[in-house]
């Protein structure tokens, strides 16, 4: 991640001092002009005064600078992705690019979100004679092949696998890895946030919402959240058990985001 460096404005350079330009002695204009090399165009621009001293752009000062200290001459701070520390360049500072990534899929992600390669969390599922089924989010199961495990693990149990292929089915082949050190690292789907009034033009579609909840009501079922945004209100509802209530983290007048898929009930946005 970057952020430009305010004692710069993200030019690297402080202007220490300005003096009067050596070419044109503060008038802004050239000093000397050989017609035969000027264009149609330059030649209107002489006509018309407009032709500007080439070392100070016509503004007949010279500004005397140096590299900015606060960033050393980059106009820009680099932030580490995984731990926020102060990186000279890249997303990853020294020691997280030493250690071995390990991706954290959040609930939305789907098989778009997956790379061949790279290891992410996931949690044992079920067993079968030709393999062990790992969850990596709710909506993302693959399998570690038989031939691949030494020892079976039990469900629940988290562990570290790397994606090995995805095939053209969709059946995911995963490898397990066993890491001593490692960085975690959230992935969310990147989805445009859609206002309360746009959700009915979405329907069936996994869409971001956010805004501030004011009301929370517990039914026999889920559990429903009245969002209001900028334009106006919606029901989000969340199920983790029958008359059990999800999220019990969300207060009234917290400022959450949603994800999911926008429906219809009784003709109308709930």
């Amino acid at each position: 991640m970057t952020t430009e460096c305010t004692a710069c404005k993200g030019t690297g350079t402080i202007i220490l001092s300005e003096k009067e330009c050596s070419d044109c002695k503060g008038s802004g204009k050239p000093k000397a002009i050989s017609l035969d090399q000027l264009s149609e165009k330059d030649l209107g621009k002489l006509m018309g005064g407009g032709i500007k001293c080439a070392k100070c752009q016509g503004t007949g000062r010279i500004s005397v600078i140096e590299p900015c200290k606060n960033c050393a001459g980059r106009g820009k701070f680099f932030t580490c992705t995984v731990c926020g520390r102060e990186t000279t360049k890249g997303d990853l500072c020294e020691s997280c690019a030493k250690k071995p990534l390990v991706h954290v899929l959040s609930a939305e992600c789907d098989t778009r979100e997956l790379d061949v390669g790279k290891v992410y969390e996931g949690k044992v599922q079920g067993h079968a004679n030709f393999g062990v089924f790992v969850d990596l989010n709710p909506q993302i199961r693959g399998l570690i092949h038989s031939s691949n495990i030494n020892v079976i693990p039990e469900i629940g149990d988290k562990l570290f696998v790397e994606v090995k292929n995805i095939a053209q089915n969709g059946n995911i082949e995963l490898l397990p890895k066993s890491l001593k050190e490692f960085q975690l690292i959230e992935v969310e789907k990147q989805l445009p946030r859609r206002k309360t009034t746009e959700l009915s033009k979405y329907l069936g579609k996994l869409v971001h919402l956010s805004g501030e909840v004011i009301q929370i009501k517990q039914t026999g079922g889920p559990t429903i959240f009245t969002i209001s945004d900028e334009d106006g209100t919606v029901q989000c509802a969340a199920f983790e058990k029958a008359g059990e209530r999800a999220y019990p983290e969300i207060k009234s007048e917290t400022i959450v985001k949603v994800i999911g898929e926008p429906s219809m009930r009784n003709g109308a946005m709930p």
